[in-house]
């Protein structure tokens, strides 16, 4: 399920919290194909990617999500 929705410069984007590194999203997924997201993140421990359209950002940069959304 989603956990929270984003909503920067006219973009609504999704996010999913998962307490580990993997996780299939599937709600993330379905979530953008019925909103026409563009991006999705998943906040976790994993590593930091931004070369998927699900960002995944680790939990520490949170507060910068904002920042790093409008820099893409």
């Amino acid at each position: 399920e989603i956990d929270y929705i984003l909503n920067i410069e006219d973009q609504i984007i999704p996010i999913e919290v998962k307490s580990g590194k993997s996780g299939r999203l599937k709600s993330l997924h379905l979530f953008m194909e019925n909103h026409q997201s563009e991006l999705g993140i998943k906040l976790s421990t994993d590593h930091f990617d931004t070369s998927q359209k699900v960002w995944s950002v680790p939990l520490y940069l949170v507060e910068q999500l904002p920042r790093l959304v409008r820099m893409r």
